[in-house]
């Protein structure tokens, strides 16, 4: 196996050492290139776990980040009102 090699999904999870549905999961949802090489595949792959490690990826990361604009907008409301009121 070569990075030259075309990629196929059971090999590729045997590279990475996960199941072989949870690569054609990465591949629907366009983390993997249908047709690509093992190397490309590979280089998709743990770009896209560098990217949720370092939380820019990911519904999760989503729900975070609505979560942070939530919240700073209710210290925002909040401080605004007191400004209100100690005027």
């Amino acid at each position: 196996m070569t990075p030259s090699d075309a990629a196929a999904p059971a090999a590729f999870a045997r590279l990475v050492g996960i199941s072989r549905q949870a690569v054609v999961e990465l591949q629907l949802r366009g983390t993997l290139t249908r047709g690509a090489t093992l190397g490309r595949w590979l280089r998709e792959y743990t770009g896209q776990l560098r990217a949720t490690a370092a939380g820019r990826a990911g519904a999760l990361t989503d729900s975070r980040r609505l979560l942070d604009e939530a919240r700073a907008a209710e210290v925002a409301a909040r401080n605004a009102e007191r400004r209100r009121t100690m005027a």
